[in-house]
């Protein structure tokens, strides 16, 4: 059966679970959408639109990807005005797929924007479709970069006059996306680091939400009595654990009570990467930061 580009790519957002996609102001994607019954949401500026989209893939942990589309195209004034956000979910490695229109073919000379170079250095991978059977191909390129490795927003660039391709030449999987795991000695060495500190604490990034570990880092840190601090983030029912007697700092509301181990001489530690050794640090909520701890950051 044969279908339209944008139909196709509207098809596969279905497949890959995604609930509805929000935009602004136009995109001649919407359209395809709509017929295939993928509920808009329609914000009030293009960074609305983004940062939508980037909230849903944050609360979900990365289970579900937020999706936006923005006007693009031989006018990239929406584009262009989504950067920020774009670069915002770069810098917090969060997975939102990005659709824009491209420029209509034979149409290159008319536009002075280089969408894909504009992006390239605040998102993991930036796509371009030039011809409607591609729409598939591109499309596992973009869901297997938003489920794979470390987090982060992808523009996939869709010029309105592809035309039409075969979906029973051209079919459509969905991707499952594949996790890495570190080093089994590397760990056994930060555990025995951690256990060899006086005054341990682990600065743990959103990345462990990402994992869905969140239960193995509380065991974790009841077997070895160790603290756990963490970005300020938006919270979700696996993030409900802020009670936990483990949970130090970064929370609004009363400190939960430190096993008396830990509160005897504790103090805030962390090394930051790149810092010299034997160096002291104060991050922003004035809290002195000194080598002792194992720093996890998120996608590492």
């Amino acid at each position: 059966m044969k279908v339209k580009a944008a139909q196709g790519l509207a098809r596969i957002l279905k497949a890959e679970g995604v609930p509805w996609v929000a935009c602004y102001p136009t995109n001649h994607v919407n359209n395809a959408l709509g017929a295939e019954d993928v509920p808009i949401l329609m914000m009030r500026e293009e960074r609305y639109a983004v940062a939508v989209a980037d909230s849903f893939s944050r609360v979900t942990g990365g289970q579900q990807i937020g999706v936006c589309t923005i006007m693009g195209g031989l006018n990239a004034a929406g584009i262009q005005l989504a950067y920020g956000a774009v670069a915002q979910a770069f810098e917090d490695s969060s997975p939102v797929l990005v659709i824009t229109a491209g420029v209509p073919q034979g149409s290159s000379g008319h536009t002075h924007y280089d969408m894909v170079r504009g992006f390239q250095s605040v998102t993991k991978w930036v796509g371009t479709v030039d011809k409607a059977e591609l729409i598939p191909d591109f499309a596992q390129r973009a869901f297997t970069q938003l489920r794979s490795g470390r987090p982060g927003p992808v523009l996939l660039i869709v010029p309105p006059n592809l035309g039409e391709y075969d979906e029973d030449e051209h079919p459509y999987t969905p991707i499952k996306g594949w996790k890495s795991a570190p080093d089994p000695d590397d760990v056994k060495a930060a555990v025995q680091a951690l256990l060899r500190a006086q005054n341990p604490l682990l600065y743990v990034g959103e990345g462990i939400f990402y994992a869905q570990a969140m239960d193995e880092l509380l065991q974790f840190a009841e077997l070895a009595q160790v603290p756990v601090s963490r970005p300020l983030q938006p919270c979700h029912p696996e993030r409900q654990q802020e009670d936990h007697c483990a949970v130090h700092g970064r929370h609004a509301g009363p400190q939960p009570q430190l096993p008396d181990r830990l509160r005897r001489g504790w103090r805030c530690q962390a090394h930051p990467p790149g810092s010299e050794p034997g160096a002291v640090h104060t991050d922003r909520w004035g809290c002195a930061q000194e080598p002792g701890a194992y720093r996890r950051d998120q996608g590492g």
